[in-house]
């Protein structure tokens, strides 16, 4: 943790992230940094984000719900940064509340909705669909979940707000809001004029749109009314956060791979706004990142594998598919100048390098600098398509870990290990390699 440099801070905030494009396994690393932090918040990102916890041998996938759900001392807060399916998030709350033994109203003490935070409508989701199909062959491949439309939707000044919804009972009966069904209509008007693309959608929407009604309702019990200073009061209590980011750096929507991105910034400088607290609570920043790299949707993807044999080694190996969409990820080599540019926008304190159990192969490669115009760099182009050629950097070794990962450090993978901590120190980076993750266990952990 960075030092605290005002006396009237009692708490801090640390800050995990995804370095790649998503798929790092950040949500076992919050599950697992959770111990030491007495909340855990989300502060951007919706359902499209798919965090795989382990408990007791059981698989949980949380869309919504921060990584700390698992922990008994921890509040999980879902920041006003987030935008939320009340249908899903029930049912992870369903899902956890029979995992951990415990009512949903027992919850309640781990589990803290921001009144800022927006939501998804059913009607976004029929959007989300209408938006891709109208693209084509240039689709960005979302998962169709309502994130994109919902978050315009807060620009174009017509979504809707858990505080919106829940705090005046009345609020669909007043004078100044139609009724809830008459405003859906009017959503889908004021869309189909946007867009042109005169969506025509059957009373399932309505039905939808009820369910909607009565899901809101139902979680009521969690929705934080006190104001919008709850998180940072309970830092000037003396609380600790860990603050946690969905998707990953490349899919930011001002600083990664444009347009192939999601609908939100998901960077370090994303937090205090997605949380509503000042940059002077903020502490370390945790970037998490796979010694070699996945990716889903379309778009360019510069170390792309291109043996189909090694490409489906990995994705089996790995079981790279997809939490939220079971599609597959494609695989690519570790890629050192977009690592670089992951690790420097976000200012990372600590790296920790995931998924070292998995490795199939008898030689790997490392995308080690791009060509441009045959100049060598080691940055990340701003317009990815620039890249005219990709360097591999060939390693022969194979690193086969022992079940109990006693050994772990003491294979090739540390000579893997060495050569990133070389091309960070290389670059002026202060980062520093901390961990790896070698299971999908919390306590598949080491130091290193």
């Amino acid at each position: 943790m960075k030092k605290k440099t005002s006396k009237t801070i009692q708490g801090w905030i640390d800050l995990v992230l995804g370095l790649q494009w998503g798929d790092e396994g950040k949500g076992k690393i919050v599950d697992y940094l959770a111990a030491n932090y007495d909340i855990v918040a989300r502060f951007q990102g919706g359902p499209n984000a798919g965090h795989t916890l382990w408990h007791k041998g059981k698989k949980l996938v949380l869309h919504n719900l921060p990584s700390g759900i698992l922990h008994n001392h921890v509040s999980n807060f879902i920041g006003p940064g987030c935008i939320v399916n009340p249908t899903t998030l029930l049912e992870e709350i369903k899902q956890v509340s029979e995992i951990l033994g415990l009512s949903k109203e027992q919850l309640k003490d781990r589990i803290f909705i921001s009144k800022n935070a927006f939501i998804i409508h059913p009607l976004h989701q029929h959007l989300d669909k209408a938006i891709e199909c109208s693209k084509g062959t240039s689709s960005v491949g979302t998962t169709g979940k309502g994130i994109g439309p919902a978050y315009a939707a807060i620009k174009d000044r017509i979504n809707f707000r858990f505080g919106d919804v829940l705090l005046n009972q009345k609020f669909f009966k007043s004078q100044e809001y139609t009724g809830f069904e008459d405003r859906v209509i009017n959503q889908l008007a004021f869309y189909n004029e946007k867009y042109g693309y005169k969506m025509i959608v059957g009373p399932e929407l309505y039905d939808q749109s009820l369910l909607f009604e009565h899901h809101m309702e139902e979680l009521n019990q969690y929705v934080t009314f006190v104001d919008i200073f709850w998180l940072q009061n309970q830092l000037d209590e003396g609380k600790d956060v860990l603050a946690e980011g969905a998707q990953g750096t490349m899919l930011d929507n001002n600083f990664g791979c444009y347009p192939m991105v999601t609908s939100s910034n998901t960077i370090a400088g994303a937090a205090p706004i997605g949380l509503g607290v000042p940059m002077k609570y903020f502490g370390k920043t945790i970037g998490v990142a796979k010694w070699y790299t996945t990716k889903v949707g379309g778009g360019s993807f510069p170390s792309e594998i291109k043996d189909e044999h090694i490409q489906t080694l990995l994705q089996e190996a790995g079981q790279e598919v997809g939490a939220t969409t079971g599609r597959k990820r494609k695989c690519g080599w570790l890629d050192i100048p977009q690592l670089l540019y992951a690790l420097r926008i976000n200012d990372v304190d600590e790296l920790i390098v995931t998924k070292v159990d998995i490795n199939p192969l008898h030689s790997v490669e490392i995308a080690s600098c791009y060509c441009l115009e045959e100049q060598k760099i080691d940055s990340f182009p701003f317009d990815i398509s620039e890249i005219h050629h990709v360097a591999f950097h060939h390693l022969d070794m194979k690193w086969k870990l022992p079940e109990d990962g006693s050994s772990i450090l003491d294979t090739d993978l540390r000579l893997y290990l060495d050569y990133i901590r070389m091309r960070i120190e290389g670059n002026g980076l202060q980062t520093k390699l901390t961990m790896v993750s070698h299971g999908p266990n919390r306590d598949d952990i080491i130091r290193c």
